[in-house]
């Protein structure tokens, strides 16, 4: 049986293994992440899977208490489909949100920060 259903999705009966065998390594390897001023100045989260096809760019806004991580499955989908997919982090969401609180907890113990820029160690956002 394929690992696939011809929609791109998954089957459910090799979900788990697909994902960490197929398609997290390779977004992993084209992911982009960067931070982008929003029209009021405050930074926001994006994430970018540039693909090679030129079918057009799918851009996703995730709901309540979800992150870029919960759609990897549509996004290798759409992605291996020839889209370029491109989603933010809402602020309070994920990435950006645990990076801020880890640096309010953190303030008052600045020799933990990174010196370059500030950041808590390992944050994937350098000066926050």
């Amino acid at each position: 049986m394929d690992q696939f259903y011809p929609n791109g999705m998954i089957h459910e009966d090799h979900f788990s293994e697909t994902m960490e065998t197929v398609v997290r390594p390779a977004l992993r390897k084209i992911r982009k992440d960067r931070m982008v001023a929003g029209a009021d100045g405050k930074k926001l989260f994006v994430s970018v899977f540039p693909s090679e096809g030129k079918k057009g760019t799918v851009i996703i806004h995730h709901g309540f208490t979800e992150s870029v991580e919960k759609f990897s499955e549509v996004i290798y989908a759409l992605n291996q489909a020839g889209y370029t997919v491109g989603m933010h982090e809402a602020r309070g969401f994920n990435v950006v949100f645990a990076a801020a609180t880890a640096a309010k907890s953190l303030q008052s113990c600045p020799t933990l920060c990174d010196p370059i820029d500030s950041s808590p160690p390992g944050s994937p956002i350098p000066g926050i």
